[in-house]
């Protein structure tokens, strides 16, 4: 049974993800497949049902609301409302900022240099068409462009650790994954909400799959969420140049 369940929970966790898979069959069936585990793990009382649900609610929200509130809603839903009931507080482990110490610095600095510098690769050998993206961008002055930029950076940096680092992280990491299957299996969620992103295409979510893996990496050595988010910061700030002056 608890090879089932766990077996279920991964399931809750990984289905959501296909709704970036720009089919529209695949889209329409998630939601639906993902309430399969959820009911399971209501009907057998496991505490771990509240991870199942977040899935369910994060896969509903990606279906119907506009960006950024698929990232919102589900993560102040889960947060609130996990925080309120003493007995699912372990559920938010994964909420912790961690330690910094000099080899995890270091592997975070090098991590923002190299993809950095693989972004302008991309960008100018790839030539791909981001006017999608630089539509999004404000028309302000150049100040407000930059404050905007910072905004940006650390609002997405935050939303998609705490979605991939955290609480996917967690909710592998209960359905009895090591580190090694957890990350690789982030790393994947990871690559796939970056199909229509920055980078964009199979190439693109192949570089996003390994940029999660590199902050997977750091994640383990610092023990939590600060870290990758900072580093994904800066990452954040690289594509919103690249698409501002594209």
């Amino acid at each position: 049974m608890n090879r089932l369940s766990n077996a279920l929970l991964l399931c809750a966790a990984l289905l959501p993800f296909g709704m970036f898979i720009p089919n529209a069959v695949v889209a329409a069936t998630i939601p639906a497949l993902t309430l399969l585990p959820l009911l399971f793990f209501a009907a057998i009382r496991d505490r771990r049902a509240i991870l199942a649900a977040f899935w369910f609610v994060f896969a509903l929200s990606l279906r119907w609301l506009p960006w950024p509130l698929p990232y919102i809603a589900p993560l102040v839903i889960f947060v609130t409302f996990t925080a309120s009931v003493p007995r699912l507080r372990d559920q938010l482990s994964w909420l912790t900022l961690g330690r910094i110490d000099r080899p995890t610095l270091l592997l975070s600095v090098a991590t923002t240099l190299g993809t950095s510098f693989v972004l302008w690769i991309w960008i100018h050998t790839a030539n791909p068409d981001v006017s999608d993206l630089r539509s999004l961008l404000p028309s302000v002055s150049v100040g407000m462009l930059v404050l905007s930029c910072i905004a940006f950076s650390i609002a997405n940096a935050a939303w998609e650790e705490c979605l991939a680092k955290g609480i996917l992280w967690s909710t592998l990491d209960r359905a009895s994954l090591g580190f090694f299957e957890i990350n690789v299996v982030q790393s994947f969620a990871f690559g796939l909400m970056h199909l229509s992103g920055f980078p964009r295409g199979p190439i693109g979510a192949a570089l996003a799959a390994l940029y999660g893996l590199l902050i997977g990496w750091i994640r383990k050595r610092s023990g939590g969420l600060l870290v990758p988010i900072l580093t994904h910061f800066f990452a954040d700030a690289t594509i919103f140049a690249l698409v501002a002056t594209a």
